[in-house]
């Protein structure tokens, strides 16, 4: 299969290079680089920091709630329990 692109000054310099040290042709190296290239970014174990918590003993809180920041009979408890602290202390 033939595919086409176009690179720049820098990168045909490098790849002349690299062709000269190994003995191979450009089009091997550059097979090589792209295969290299694309499995790394495809590789299904790679995870993100977030994946790594989600799966770990640190798992969210459930309440069994709804969303209690906007839920008005929880906030005026809220409220009134942070007023009463204040007048306690």
């Amino acid at each position: 299969m033939v595919t086409t692109f176009r690179t720049s000054a820098d990168l045909e310099m490098l790849l002349d290079q690299a062709a000269k040290r190994t003995g191979k042709a450009r089009s091997e190296i550059i097979r090589e680089a792209i295969g290299i290239y694309c499995r790394a970014l495809l590789k299904d174990d790679k995870k993100t920091w977030f994946d790594e918590l989600s799966s770990s003993d640190f798992q969210p809180v459930r309440s069994g709630k709804k969303d209690l920041a906007t839920n008005p009979d929880h906030l005026k408890r809220a409220v009134k329990n942070a007023a009463k602290r204040r007048n306690l202390g």
